[in-house]
Order: structure tokens, then sequence, then C-alpha cells
């Protein structure tokens, strides 16, 4: 058991506890295997004595000598499982240390993947952050024209018209684009609904032209009234 350092905390604990356990059984055995050579030596010395001693009655100590040979026999085989048992704590004993190293090694694991999860949703935190400040940016060459925009969670984008019913210039005209990672957009609402809208978000997609794209749906909005 030495030449390993234990681990800190509950498994440390632990591990001392299966090892006190398994000291304390591999003594308990030790014990038992001195108890049974003892009684098998005690055996072995009554059966000298009964062949001696009973020579006369040769049909009676054959008897009895058939019974202390199968107990022997069985003290023998209940010793050879004993010590099976024993090598086989001892073996677990020498692999405590392996045992450690590798529960080690699966904290360690655990710990580089809750880290490389945090970094991961750090950065695709601030890509999106990014994206939305490039839209921001791309969106405020339009205010004149009376757009707005509004962030939603999610990285969504509610675009916002007013100025294009001359008759009531206050009059919203809407739509919630959705930024994804690979820099694509989707539609989540239109109102009102432009008929060739899915035609223009392909074009978006596909070109990437922000600007020109709000420029679109604001003549597709001015159509419409």
């Amino acid at each position: 058991m030495a030449g390993y350092q234990a681990p800190e905390g509950a498994l440390a604990e632990e591990l001392r506890a299966s090892e006190a356990e398994i000291r304390a059984l591999v003594d308990s055995m030790q014990q038992r295997l001195s108890q049974m050579a003892e009684h098998h030596a005690e055996l072995s010395a009554s059966l000298e004595a009964d062949v001696s001693g009973l020579a006369a009655e040769e049909a009676g100590v054959a008897d009895r000598a058939a019974v202390i040979r199968r107990q022997l026999q069985e003290h023998e085989a209940e010793m050879e499982a004993v010590t099976a048992r024993l090598r086989g704590l001892e073996a677990q004993a020498a692999a405590l240390p392996a045992d450690i190293a590798d529960l080690r090694k699966r904290e360690a694991d655990r710990a580089a993947a809750h880290r490389e999860g945090e970094a991961a949703a750090g950065r695709e935190e601030e890509d999106v952050g990014y994206r939305l400040a490039e839209l921001r940016r791309g969106t405020e060459a339009f205010a004149g024209l009376g757009l707005r925009f509004e962030t939603q969670p999610d990285g969504m984008v509610r675009f916002v018209f007013t100025r294009i019913r001359a008759a009531a210039p206050d009059d919203e005209f809407s739509f919630t684009l959705q930024v994804h990672d690979d820099d694509s957009f989707s539609t989540l609402e239109c109102k009102p609904e432009v008929p060739d809208l899915a035609d223009r978000m392909e074009v978006l997609n596909e070109g990437k032209d922000f600007s020109g794209f709000v420029r679109g749906m604001r003549r597709a909005f001015k159509a419409m009234v």
C-alpha cells in the first residue's frame, strides 16, 4: 500500500475505510489459517496415536482413520479456499493505487470538460453580441427612414419601420430576424406579411447584403399601402 498518495476529501476517507476493512479481513484469515494448521497438527497426532494404540481393533481404527482423513481433506480444501481468498484480497489492496489514479484522471477530465463548456458558451455569447452590434451599426443608417430595431433573446432582432403610410406615419411595419451560429438568417415574424419574403431571405443568406435587404423590405412595405 506504500508508494502512493491518498486523495483528499470523501474519496480519501472511503479508500482508507476500504483499506482498513481489507487489512482486518486479511488478519482474521491469517489467524484462521494458524488455528487450522494447529488443528491439522492435532488431528495428525490423534491419527498416529489411534493407529498405534488400536492395532488390535484394526477394523475400528480403519473407520476412524477414514473419518479423520476425510476431515483432514475438508480442512485442507478450506485452507486452500482461504488462501485463494487471501491472495485475492492482497491483489485488491495492490490495485488501490491504480484505482485512485483512475479516479483522479476522471475527475480532472470532468473539470476540463466543464471549463471548456464555459469557455465555449462565453465565445458563443461574445460572437452573438458582435453580430448584433454589426446589425445595430447597419441599421443606424436607416434611422432617418423611420427605422428602429429591438434586440430580443436568443439572437433575435425585430426591425420596425414607421413613416411608411403618409396618412398615418406612426403606423408600424415590422419583421423579426433570428441570427444563427453559422451567420445565416431566418424570419420569425413579418407584419404585414410580404408575399415574396421567402425569396428575399434566400437572397439575403446567399449574398449577405443586409443593407439591401432592409431597403428592399421598406420598399415592399410601401408598395402595400
